[in-house]
């Protein structure tokens, strides 16, 4: 392996990746930027994709064989103690890159020295249409974190730091990263344009492992709700945590303390979010579960519906009643 440094150094795991690994590779040698290292670990691969990684006559593809699987977090770790790269970005195995990706997140961290970690839109491709769009602002991310991740994994572009994935989380361990990093003061960019395509598929990891997927995120957000004072009652950490999880609640007595948790987090925030993003943050979340109500058909108490209504923004009501027309 050589020794000099290059840019970017990109992090791709593989397991069983025959159908899109070819297409993913590709859209990395595509790059208008050039001076990258694409690390892959092939974890243990039973079909072909290693003999499709091994076809790339490309000296900046670095191809790691595991003898045993490890898992996405472990084979990160593993990535990262061998990447030379002045910055680390990632993409799946599955997701494609926009030919200037890399060249469009290395100025932008160039020209932000205050940013420590850039994501940016992506475009939904495979068995879904749309386009992700995460907060530009680094508060609205921090305050969205509280809930969930609005970042696409494979959109991400970070300095090479000592900071980095805890093998101890087996999955959502970019949701994991992401609030410790903020938490630690580092700054969170977005370019608002799709430079990466997210391939939507019942193979992918957050769906064969929704469970446990949802298992290591409750660790998350438990952990922000403590640095609130926030301590969850069996009762509403269930209906809390299925609400963010499967965007649902059972019944009325579990809408009743999803509102009421959203309510104790938007009195706790003290100096550690900002008011407006936080309450903007709340603002979706209120909308989301007005919505299961409606669908639910919940008979919720008017001053508790009127209550909820203007704590989310009586103009994001209008707009979202106008789209469904």
């Amino acid at each position: 392996m050589k020794s000099e440094s290059v840019d970017i150094s990109i992090l791709m795991s593989v397991y069983n990746g025959e159908e899109f690994i070819e297409d993913a590779v590709n859209s990395v040698i595509q790059q208008t930027l050039k001076s990258w290292e694409l690390l892959i670990v092939d974890d243990c691969s039973t079909d072909h994709t290693l003999d499709i990684i091994k076809q790339f006559d490309d000296d900046r593809i670095i191809i790691i064989k595991n003898d045993e699987q490890k898992g996405l977090t472990a084979n990160l770790c593993k990535m990262k103690q061998l990447a030379r790269g002045k910055y680390i970005a990632r993409l799946d195995a599955d997701d494609l890159c926009r030919s200037d990706r890399l060249e469009k997140q290395y100025n932008y961290l160039e020209q932000h020295s205050d940013v420590d970690l850039v994501c940016s839109y992506a475009e939904i491709i495979g068995d879904g249409k749309g386009l992700i769009k995460p907060p530009v602002d680094n508060e609205d991310i921090k305050a969205r974190l509280l809930f969930y991740s609005p970042i696409v994994h494979s959109s991400i572009m970070m300095r090479n730091s000592d900071l980095f994935y805890d093998e101890s989380f087996k999955r959502s361990q970019d949701y994991d990263l992401w609030d410790r990093m903020v938490h630690s003061g580092r700054v969170f960019g977005t370019i608002p344009e799709p430079l990466v395509c997210f391939r939507y598929h019942k193979g992918q990891i957050s769906n064969t492992g929704s469970e446990s997927q949802a298992y290591y995120a409750n660790k998350v957000r438990s952990r922000a709700l403590g640095r609130l004072g926030i301590d969850l009652s069996a009762e509403e950490a269930e209906a809390y945590y299925n609400f963010l999880n499967k965007n649902d609640v059972e019944d009325t007595e579990q809408f009743r303390l999803v509102f009421d948790v959203l309510s104790r987090i938007e009195n706790s925030y003290s100096n550690q979010y900002c008011g407006k993003s936080l309450r903007k943050a709340i603002g979706s979340m209120d909308l989301a579960l007005l919505k299961v109500a409606n669908s639910r058909h919940f008979k919720i108490p008017f001053k508790l519906r009127l209550h909820l209504i203007s704590r989310a923004g009586i103009i994001r009501i209008i707009k979202d009643l106008i789209k469904r027309r």
